[in-house]
């Protein structure tokens, strides 16, 4: 799993380093407590990333195992929160979009409330935690690169719908569906 998580990270940086300018990202530096791995300044929006490529237990993706689906909320999303709050306390810069990055898309982002609520979570919803995979982000980084007024368009509705506690749909996939971005031009 750890050289698997390597190779996710040298990705992602991949995926930055083709679609954004160097300028608008960093590698956010280790520390002896865990903090994010990315802090990405596009336009207006500042944004924390936190890469997890646990990948979540057969049982709970044939057989919706929810002690499975629990443990993975509790080891890989509630880590992960916890590390971009405290990397976000520890900029002081005001608030930022906190984005978990995971491989699968097994979870949708609504489940994010519900994680929120369990008794493990100590983190406070602010409303700007997201879950996002890697084909979202692949997605939603080049759109950037192509469409900056696209890009700041599909960001401001996504933190609407999470402040407002939207039913018509949070996932960045479905955002980009409903702004033309069909396809995933990176992978092309």
């Amino acid at each position: 799993m750890n050289y698997f998580g390597n190779l996710f990270e040298k990705y992602f940086a991949e995926l930055l380093g083709c679609t954004l300018d160097k300028n608008e990202y960093e590698k956010i530096p280790e520390e002896k407590e865990k903090r994010a791995d990315w802090k990405i300044c596009c336009g207006k929006h500042k944004i924390l990333v936190e890469q997890k490529s646990a990948i979540m237990r057969l049982s709970a993706k044939q057989q919706g195992d929810v002690s499975a689906i629990k443990s993975f909320a509790v080891k890989t999303v509630i880590k992960a929160m916890r590390q971009l709050e405290r990397t976000e306390n520890d900029f002081g810069a005001g608030k930022y979009i906190k984005i978990i990055l995971l491989y699968e898309d097994y979870l949708k982002p609504e489940i994010l409330e519900q994680i929120m609520d369990m008794p493990e979570c100590d983190v406070e919803n602010d409303n700007y935690y997201w879950l996002v995979t890697i084909s979202e982000m692949e997605r939603l980084l080049t759109v950037a690169k192509n469409d900056r007024k696209k890009f700041d368009d599909i960001i401001c509705d996504k933190v609407d719908r999470e402040l407002h506690h939207s039913l018509a749909g949070k996932s960045l996939d479905q955002l980009l569906d409903e702004h033309g971005v069909t396809d995933n031009e990176y992978i092309r």
